[in-house]
């Protein structure tokens, strides 16, 4: 059961979120105040799940060829997402492109934004 540590917190000065220990902390706001709320870590016997194995290869998979790109393309990624004030960055766009294979609102962004995003190489 949660119990609120925010007393204890801000004695000793600590602003904790996640895991500390053997114990998780979040922040919460609730009638207009911050209590940071712990309770016990719960620990898995197998959090791993072929689905969750292919979606983190995936994820990597992404990060690589993020990571493979040129300066120039990874800037072309980052200015799209400024000029059409997306809550997102470049890597972000690249990650969800190279999850989704959506390539219509890649198209769209490029469209909007003037800029080429996906070239021959991708």
């Amino acid at each position: 059961m949660a119990k609120s540590h925010v007393q204890d917190g801000s004695i000793i000065g600590l602003n904790v979120q996640g895991d500390l220990g053997p114990m998780t902390f979040y922040t919460q706001f609730k009638a207009g105040k911050r209590t940071i709320v712990g309770f016990a870590k719960i620990w898995l016997s197998d959090p791993t799940t072929l689905k969750q194995l292919n979606h983190r290869n995936r994820v990597r998979n992404a990060a690589t060829t993020w990571n493979a790109l040129g300066d120039h393309e990874k800037k072309n990624w980052q200015t799209a997402c400024s000029r059409l004030s997306l809550r997102l960055n470049g890597y972000a766009l690249w990650t969800y492109y190279q999850m989704t294979a959506d390539r219509r609102s890649i198209v769209t962004i490029e469209r909007q934004a003037g800029i080429t995003l996906i070239t021959g190489i991708h």
